[in-house]
């Protein structure tokens, strides 16, 4: 026969519940497709960053604007083609005789699959292209000139590709400033206006023993490639300069940081302590 003692902790097992986030994350098949796609792009990004420059800007041109694409492709779907309810000669039903639509115009913006495949493709390949080259050849900073580049880049090559504004005054190159310009002043806002409104994220608790060896040697902007590599408290005793050279840090500041991870493993590391025979050491 169970002592009372076992039959007490049956009796509690069988009450405890498992947590509902934990019934989730095992056999929620959206849950298990979100977690391999996180694993998957993580492993692809870290993958892309060790291959040359040209390489990595190329192969993020092409992604982003298969994705672009098939975006565009999907709306122009279902919007359908505009341009199909208008006259040969680009006037729009019921408009008044004298405002005429150049009809290359109004097919960049209310085209068909393909034609919005199309565009989109240009726009995000673009703009990705030209951010993932900023970002490589800046280290990693992020800031509003890595907003507006690519957008100026983005609408420029929209406003070549589609034939949107060709007709004006000045021909196709005035009319790609003028979109690159539209394009980079709307981005622009909107990330001042993020940035200005956005709550201030707290501070990591990974990182708070890096951050404060980055503070110390006046390389806080280094702090972003540093989670880029998920190099955090855990790993800092264990930096190498190769992890360093991995999410780009240039070889002065990799030598300062190992310097002082050396001299905080050395600082927190035990003291022996000689005592010298037939003494005793009285404990505090």
């Amino acid at each position: 026969m169970a002592s009372r003692d076992e039959k007490k902790r049956h009796a509690v097992k069988a009450r405890v519940k498992p947590a509902p986030w934990a019934a989730i994350s095992q056999g929620n098949p959206i849950e298990k497709v979100k977690a391999k796609f996180n694993d998957l792009s993580t492993k692809t990004t870290a993958w892309m960053e060790k291959q040359p420059a040209p390489v990595e800007i190329g192969l993020a041109t092409i992604g982003q604007g298969i994705q672009g694409a098939f975006i565009g492709a999907l709306m122009g779907q279902l919007t359908g083609d505009l341009t199909q309810q208008m006259g040969t000669e680009g006037q729009v039903p019921g408009q008044a005789p004298g405002q005429d639509v150049k009809l290359d115009s109004m097919k960049a913006i209310a085209g068909g699959p393909m034609v919005q495949a199309k565009n989109f493709a240009v726009i995000t390949g673009v703009n990705q292209g030209i951010s993932t080259a900023l970002k490589r050849y800046r280290k990693g900073k992020d800031d509003l000139l890595n907003q507006v580049l690519p957008a100026f880049g983005s609408g420029a090559a929209f406003s070549l590709v589609s034939g949107v504004g060709t007709d004006s005054p000045g021909g196709k190159l005035r009319s790609a400033l003028s979109s690159g310009v539209g394009f980079a002043v709307f981005q622009g806002a909107l990330y001042q206006v993020g940035q200005r409104f956005s709550p201030k994220p707290q501070d990591d608790l990974d990182y708070i023993h890096t951050r404060r060896v980055l503070q110390d040697l006046g390389l806080e902007k280094y702090e972003k490639n540093l989670k880029r590599g998920q190099l955090n408290d855990r790993v800092l005793p264990l930096l190498t300069d190769s992890s360093l050279k991995d999410v780009h840090i240039p070889p002065g500041p990799r030598l300062l940081i190992l310097e002082a991870v050396h001299r905080r493993r050395q600082e927190s590391a035990p003291r022996k302590v000689v005592v010298p025979a037939g003494k005793t050491v009285m404990k505090p």
